[in-house]
């Protein structure tokens, strides 16, 4: 699928969380509030989609309106607020990119090695971000995340 990184940025900046293919024949994987979606493709080109993955997909090429339908505070609430608890406590409120403070409204929690290129959800691979950073990072690797660190971080006053 040529649109498989575009397509990726744009389920990310709705809320969706791109996960981890699990075999061969899975092109891309994401997870919604509503459920965990795949797009496939065979060995003859022959796509097939589960969950949301075809809603998804048609909105993306017809531009037209999607979320993943999370609710920041459910999403936040339980295990997710304890793990950003515990990155506060390990790295402060500055943001894992552009250094600057980040209130509690702006805060998401930025994969290094993203899940998509093998990354985990483990706090060794975990930072806090703004979340207009966060975007900016997108999927880059661990390295282009480290330059668009380095570019945020020089630009500030």
């Amino acid at each position: 699928m040529k649109d498989v990184d575009e397509f990726k940025t744009w389920l990310t900046d709705r809320g969706a969380e791109i996960l981890a293919p699990t075999n061969p024949y899975e092109v891309l994987r994401f997870r919604s509030s509503r459920s965990v979606s795949v797009i496939y493709q065979n060995n003859k080109g022959r796509r097939s989609f589960t969950g949301e993955a075809s809603d998804a997909f048609d909105a993306f090429k017809a531009g037209r309106k999607w979320t993943a339908g999370f609710n920041r505070r459910r999403y936040y609430g339980g295990e997710k607020a304890r793990l950003i608890e515990t990155l506060l406590a390990r790295d402060g409120n500055e943001c894992c990119l552009c250094g600057r403070p980040m209130p509690d409204d702006d805060m998401t929690v930025e994969h290094i090695v993203p899940i998509g290129a093998g990354g985990t959800n483990h706090q060794n691979n975990l930072g806090l971000a703004h979340e207009q950073c966060n975007r900016k990072a997108g999927h880059m690797n661990a390295v282009a995340k480290m330059r668009l660190r380095d570019e945020l971080r020089s630009a500030q006053p």
